[in-house]
């Protein structure tokens, strides 16, 4: 049975072999524990062990031969100990041909787990970094991340990337970005948009318009996804800040045209605002209804802002009260100022008399 182990500390395959029973499996347990790896010569104190699922399910049921390691391994096995007197004098030379036979196997040893590593160590190093983080360790979680992505292997690795790239945003920006690029250049994964969309708003708040631009067009061109409604919304949020408004409203109405699942209700705020500056006051109406279906609390209070300067319009006071006391609620001050200050203006209950919105509707950033 070809047995496999990687060290739960470095992150590289330190054995590669194939076994013929449950001895030699328990003898190799040893001979692992306390080794050097052979990539980068730590000491081995924890380590995974891989098994074909094939293989072992056959010994399992008796299909696979196994514990056969009392066979003969062949004319060579003596040669390996030390020499008695009786060949002292061939000492020298046969320490010189052990030398270079161990050599050549240690050689072989570390070439075979240089190629199986590359296979099955990222999985084990991405594993290791979710349940550090599960146990609240996250210098190992990170350690454990950097093995996988290091790798570069397809999708772990690009899942890696991203993972650490998120746990060191805070902290280490710059480096963050240099992680989400590489989980956006490996090649197609599940990460690659989730990277690209903080890539993008990474360079954004270093004022990076460009690039970010790049980001999250590229995000955007991965396909259908939830992720892809952020990404265009945040699109047009930095065509707007470069002053193209015709591109951003392109923008808004990709995002919000993707289905219920994926599209983006922040984005069905500011398309509303652009709809409502081109006189079309119902589907302004309408984008802002949807868009307080949105999760997240910002974005109802928002909405909500917008669809009471809505029915203010058509003199709808009472109705018009009702969502000022909800934008009220904001977590952002600026959108609670804007509401009490509206509300202020609201002409008495029951009134019929509408009036102009004093300014143009909120946006989402």
């Amino acid at each position: 049975m070809l047995v496999v182990a990687v060290s739960d500390t470095c992150f590289h395959c330190v054995f590669v072999d194939a076994l013929k029973g449950q001895d030699e499996f328990v003898a190799a347990g040893d001979r692992i524990d306390g080794s050097r790896c052979p990539t980068c010569g730590t000491t081995v104190t924890k380590f995974v062990v891989i098994v074909d699922r094939d293989q072992m399910d056959g010994i399992m049921d008796g299909r696979t031969p196994w514990e056969r390691s009392g066979e003969d391994r062949g004319s060579f096995g003596s040669f390996f100990t030390r020499p008695t007197d009786r060949f002292r004098s061939e000492q020298n030379v046969a320490a010189t041909l052990r030398a270079q036979i161990v050599g050549d196997e240690t050689q072989r040893q570390r070439e075979r787990c240089d190629i199986v590593g590359r296979i099955v160590a990222p999985r084990v190093a991405l594993d290791a970094g979710r349940r550090a983080e599960e146990d609240g360790d996250g210098d190992a979680a990170a350690r454990a991340y950097e093995a996988c992505a290091t790798y570069q292997k397809l999708p772990e690795s690009a899942t890696a990337a991203l993972l650490l790239g998120r746990r060191i945003e805070e902290s280490e920006p710059l480096a963050a970005e240099q992680w989400y690029r590489l989980a956006a250049d490996l090649g197609e994964s599940e990460a690659r948009p989730i990277a690209l969309l903080h890539l993008g708003m990474s360079v954004r708040r270093r004022g990076l318009l460009d690039e970010a631009l790049e980001a999250y067009r590229r995000c955007v061109a991965c396909g259908e996804s939830v992720v892809r409604g952020m990404a265009a919304f945040r699109l047009g949020t930095v065509l707007e800040e470069q002053g193209d408004t015709e591109a951003a409203y392109l923008a808004y109405r990709d995002a919000v045209a993707l289905d219920d699942e994926h599209g983006s209700p922040d984005a069905a705020v500011n398309l509303g605002t652009h709809e409502e500056g081109r006189g079309r006051f119902e589907e302004a109406t309408r984008l802002w209804e949807y868009a307080y279906t949105s999760a997240s609390v910002e974005t109802r209070c928002v909405a909500a802002l917008n669809l009471g300067r809505d029915a203010e319009r058509v003199g709808r006071s009472d109705e018009a009260r009702t969502w000022y006391d909800i934008a009220i609620t904001s977590p952002d001050p600026e959108v609670t100022a804007r509401a009490r200050d509206q509300l202020r203006g609201v002409h008495p209950r029951d009134s019929t008399r509408a009036r102009a919105p004093s300014r143009r509707g909120w946006w989402r950033r």
